[in-house]
């Protein structure tokens, strides 16, 4: 059989304004190989029409901004914009057809260039949340593209394979290829669900996505999994259940799995305690440079949870996590310096540590600011590695009183 790949394009509107409304039609039509089955027909034949009209689109925005901005104010590229795009506008399949040779797919996407452009420009902001976002709809997107990729790759070597052995060889890959693909698109469905990617956001269609790709075995879909069971959003809060997917994920190799399923271990939620199972599993993320992993090793080192007190190593794991901007660690370690505690005594060492931390507005971090912000209160009142200044103290007491510490609360009413 002769394969060939080709395209027909057909734009049914004219370009209008950038005020207005954009359809897009876009039809592929994929030839099959002898290793291709109706799915990863089909799965070829979406992937190569979302990308040309997520190219068609992407391309406009970025002679969009082109025409809006200034060199200084230009900060996407055709590349991140089209992977964000994927994230922001949906693609309807119109017609398909499967006549097992050829698999043919119409697809339509109408967007309003002017809102995705503003939408992308907000995600390109440095509020810390959209940022995460922008980098979730990249990474997500890139999975897809580089399968996509290796399956063209090997349908080429299988076309022009002269063994049969090299044949079968390529078959196998090509079908595994094939089918991670397929779960790629089922997790990429339960993040588009959770994180509200294109999608209104839905905790329970999210799961029920993840569900498919963990049973699958993708490993960050059964992390995904096991945090949606730990936290209840989702599903019936299950702390079984949620030791259940990370430790699948963990097995994998998963760092945030290994991590969390540290935490079920050191606090008994699903599991026996077992500090020592706990520490394993820190062990591992943290070898794998996971900042939460590092700190909640560090943490078992200074407590002596599992094992004899080590305030070196504390301090090593801590300082890992620190320089990463995990603001845990930077407040931890600025107690260590604070107390002398596996290293020597200073404290321009703790107030830097602890500035680290308690600058930081991430609202993951918050619970943690709170601690390092009195304490940086505390070197400011006492003159401890800064020159004394009641002003700055009393800033700082604030700053954690409106977190709700109860010293800090405390400190302010003695200072006025």
């Amino acid at each position: 059989m002769n394969n060939w790949i080709f395209l027909v394009v057909t734009l049914l509107l004219p370009l209008m304004a950038f005020a207005e409304l954009k359809e897009f039609t876009r039809d592929y039509t994929y030839v099959a190989g002898e290793a291709d089955s109706k799915i990863s027909a089909r799965q070829m034949a979406m992937q190569e029409v979302k990308r040309d009209l997520l190219s068609e689109i992407g391309t406009h925005i970025y002679s969009r901004v082109d025409m809006t901005k200034d060199s200084e104010g230009k900060t996407n590229s055709k590349q991140e914009i089209r992977a964000m795009t994927a994230g922001l506008v949906k693609v309807d399949v119109l017609e398909e057809r499967w006549n097992g040779y050829e698999f043919y797919i119409k697809a339509k996407m109408v967007a309003d260039p002017e809102e995705i452009l503003k939408r992308i420009n907000d995600l390109a902001s440095n509020d810390e949340e959209k940022i995460k976002l922008k980098q979730k709809l990249s990474h997500s997107n890139k999975e897809l593209e580089q399968l996509s990729i290796e399956m063209l790759a090997l349908k080429r070597a299988l076309d022009s394979s002269k063994s049969k052995q090299e044949t079968q060889r390529l078959a196998v890959e090509y079908a595994n290829v094939s089918k991670n693909l397929s779960i790629v698109e089922l997790f990429k469905k339960g993040e588009n669900f959770y994180w509200g990617i294109g999608e209104s956001t839905d905790y329970f269609e999210a799961k029920k996505w993840y569900q498919k790709a963990a049973e699958q075995g993708h490993a960050k879909a059964q992390y995904k999994l096991g945090f949606i069971y730990a936290a209840g959003s989702g599903a019936q809060q299950n702390d079984r259940l949620a030791v259940y997917w990370y430790q699948k994920a963990a097995e994998q190799g998963y760092a945030s799995a290994q991590t969390h399923l540290g935490y079920m271990y050191s606090s008994g939620d699903g599991a026996q305690q077992d500090y020592n199972q706990a520490a394993y599993w820190y062990q591992k993320a943290a070898d794998q440079n996971d900042a939460t992993g590092q700190y909640r090793l560090g943490s078992m080192y200074e407590d002596g949870w599992g094992f004899q007190p080590d305030y070196k190593q504390a301090v090593y794991w801590y300082q890992k996590a620190a320089d990463q901007g995990y603001a845990f660690s930077q407040n931890s370690l600025g107690h260590m310096y604070m107390n002398g505690m596996g290293v020597l005594q200073d404290y321009r060492q703790a107030v830097y540590w602890y500035r680290k931390a308690a600058d930081q507005t991430d609202n993951a971090t918050i619970g943690q600011n709170k601690y390092a912000q009195n304490s940086l209160a505390i070197m400011y009142e006492n003159g401890w590695g800064v020159q004394q200044d009641y002003k700055q103290a009393i800033y700082w007491y604030q700053r954690a009183a409106s977190h709700y510490h109860v010293d800090a609360e405390l400190a302010l009413k003695r200072l006025r």
